[in-house]
């Protein structure tokens, strides 16, 4: 009996064994990724130290634009109170647009322009509204806006622009930003103002005083002392074409003894 030779059935010459790859580990991690997020956060804490240190802390308020002291402190008050309300700490993030917003709403400013110099500091340059005259109190000068509001305290040397001078015929109490003038009358003399001197008048009017405050006259005191009486219903410019007029044909050589009756259009009395 023959027996079977079974090392053939067991040789695999020439063929080679592979495992499934599904047995094998896979890689899960990213070392550059990881990296990348390391370095991420470490900027992210660096500049976060950086950023909020109490060096880029704001630490001071510089204000130019006007002269008025008291402006300028006005100003420099609001300007930390809304930092502080806001909780703008720091220079870098100051909302600049909403603090100049804030600043034309609290005091009586025509443009705002704000700059941040860092590490902590704010730059604030202002321009006040130019008010329409300047009100004459005994030797005490305070300046009116368009609403006829005395607004600031002001030494006369101090003012910076050509203002008419107004006053009341009597004492009058004035309270700070409280109504003081009727807005009519306010807007005639500053109008009447700007448009005579413009006319190139020979005759120089140093003062405005008003007889009633709640009326329609206004009285403009030349320096001679004499003085126009004017109606604030008339026209402006029909009012200085009449005074050029009888200035020159009335009163070429001389003056009026004391004043120039304006109030009823043509007819005009003098004294």
């Amino acid at each position: 009996m023959k027996k079977k030779d079974y090392s053939q059935h067991h040789s695999h010459e020439g063929i080679k064994h592979t495992s499934s790859g599904c047995f094998k580990g896979k890689k899960n991690s990213n070392p550059k990724l990881y990296f990348i997020l390391f370095i991420i956060i470490i900027l992210g804490v660096i500049l976060g130290i950086f950023f909020f240190s109490p060096f880029f802390k704001i630490k001071k308020i510089t204000l130019s634009g006007t002269s008025s002291v008291e402006l300028l402190n006005q100003v420099e008050k609001k300007a930390f109170q809304f930092i502080n309300e806001n909780n703008y700490k720091y220079a870098l993030f100051l909302n600049d647009k909403k603090l100049s917003a804030y600043l034309m709403g609290s005091a009586s400013l025509d443009t705002v322009s704000i700059k941040k110099q860092l590490p902590n500091k704010i730059v604030i340059t202002i321009a006040p509204k130019i008010p329409v005259c300047l009100w004459q109190e005994g030797a005490s000068y305070y300046l009116i806006n368009n609403f006829g509001v005395p607004e600031t305290p002001i030494l006369l040397s101090q003012v910076p622009w050509d203002l008419p001078i107004v006053s009341a015929a009597t004492t009058t109490q004035v309270i700070l930003h409280q109504p003081l003038l009727n807005e009519y009358i306010v807007n005639f003399i500053k109008n009447f103002f700007k448009e005579y001197k413009k006319s190139n008048p020979n005759t120089e009017i140093s003062k405005y005083i008003i007889p009633n405050l709640n009326g329609g006259e206004v009285r403009a005191f030349t320096k001679s002392g004499w003085y126009f009486i004017l109606n604030i219903d008339n026209g402006i410019d029909t009012t200085i074409t009449t005074i050029k007029n009888i200035m020159e044909n009335k009163f070429k050589d001389t003056s009026p003894k004391e004043y120039i009756d304006l109030r009823i259009g043509d007819r005009i009395f003098y004294k």
